[in-house]
């Protein structure tokens, strides 16, 4: 690493770096989160607060008013209307929020999903990473298998063999130009698969999205392959247990992920888990009540 690198590193381990949570609305018939999820929400924001700096929200007008509606709006530093492009497929990339909230965040930032708790700043690294993830993915799950020859971008020329996807539970990006590639290839991919007649065919949501591979890769497998094309470096916070089907057990971050599964179906580990959660929250936010 150069002298300005190192430099450049210290200077970002003393500064605050603004987290953010983002909010698409338009892929959802109804606009409803569960209590655990509100419960983890403000969890979400308070912890990465108290470490790490001013917390922001980037939603639709949907999603802001419904937040707002819960009096959730006002633990946040600052709302920031999302700026949606509408050439691209809500019912196929469900989750292309997170990457039109990447789009209009500074850099550096740190991407947070509403699930996951931040307990130690995750953007503190000495070394050159242009980007920091929550862990590795399993490279043999389809959607990391798949690659549409029809879609082509800059990320086309890399083998899907020689990287290891990334789950962007949270994601800090550290590196402006990796940032923007990044962002501009996951645009690519997305306007052109939605302009496609791989986006015309028809979708059943009866019981959710029914396109889960295309979303995965854009997201998660692009990072790494424009990782590996631009020689750029992403560390990880924890890595992937296969075992329990969920990350590994680490102190810096918790994500709900499958968890919410449980929740949904069993009340008692549902209670079980508000009722801790709003324990702790009063005892280390005592201004929460």
């Amino acid at each position: 690493m150069s002298v300005l690198g190192f430099l450049k590193n210290m200077t970002l381990l003393a500064r605050k770096v603004p987290g953010y949570h983002s909010l698409w609305t338009q892929p959802m018939a109804k606009v409803e989160m569960q209590d655990y999820e509100l419960i983890s929400l403000i969890a979400s924001v308070l912890y990465y607060k108290s470490h790490s700096g001013p917390m922001y929200l980037v939603a639709d007008r949907r999603g802001i008013e419904y937040l707002n509606s819960l009096r959730l709006t006002a633990l946040y530093d600052k709302v920031v209307e999302m700026k949606v492009d509408t050439s691209i497929n809500p019912k196929v990339f469900w989750a292309a929020g997170k990457i039109f909230a990447h789009a209009q965040m500074p850099c550096p930032s740190v991407s947070v999903d509403m699930d996951a708790i931040v307990w130690k700043p995750v953007y503190k690294t000495v070394d050159a990473s242009a980007a920091v993830a929550l862990h590795t993915e399993p490279s043999d799950w389809t959607p990391y298998t798949n690659k549409w020859p029809s879609i082509v971008g800059p990320w086309s020329d890399i083998d899907t063999n020689q990287v290891s996807p990334v789950n962007t539970g949270i994601l800090a990006f550290l590196n402006d130009k990796f940032k923007e590639d990044y962002i501009q290839a996951c645009f690519s991919f997305m306007r052109d698969f939605s302009n496609s007649k791989l986006s015309s065919q028809k979708v059943d949501w009866t019981h959710g999205p029914s396109y889960i591979d295309e979303m995965v890769f854009a997201e998660q497998m692009i990072l790494a392959l424009m990782a590996k094309k631009t020689g750029k470096k992403i560390k990880t916070v924890t890595s992937y247990d296969r075992f329990s089907d969920h990350m590994a057990e680490n102190s810096m971050v918790t994500h709900l992920w499958n968890s919410k599964r449980g929740y949904r179906d069993h009340s008692r580990a549902r209670d079980a888990f508000i009722h801790d959660m709003i324990d702790m929250l009063l005892h280390d936010f005592p201004d929460s009540r």
